[in-house]
């Protein structure tokens, strides 16, 4: 019986990343953390992502990176995964959403600032 009270106190204990409190692993309540204290070059990408979706129609994932010029060259040298990345940072900001037709920028949410 001690052994599963032990246990029951260590699996309630979160397991922090060293030197910053910070959860591992991506839950909803980290991504918003990590997403918005992004690097100056993810903003900069992610900013240019938003502006590049604000047309009236959804846009395919994989036509994402060719939208524009700007971003074909921010996404030139990245993977497929910091798209995705991407992508789930901003609908994560309610900044973008995912439709059935694709990726279209949340106009409500960005004229609301």
């Amino acid at each position: 019986m001690a052994r599963e009270s032990t246990r029951a106190s260590f699996d309630a204990t979160p397991w922090a990343w060293p030197g910053t409190g910070a959860p591992r692993g991506r839950t909803a309540s980290t991504c918003s953390t990590a997403c918005a204290s992004g690097s100056k070059d993810s903003d900069q990408r992610r900013r240019r992502l938003v502006l590049a979706l604000s047309g009236p129609a959804p846009v395919a994932h994989a036509d994402i990176p060719r939208i524009t010029p700007e971003l074909a060259a921010a996404y030139a040298r990245k993977t497929a995964k910091t798209l995705a990345r991407d992508l789930n940072a901003l609908v994560d900001m309610k900044l973008i959403e995912r439709t059935d037709a694709g990726y279209r920028a949340t106009m409500e949410t960005i004229l609301a600032f």
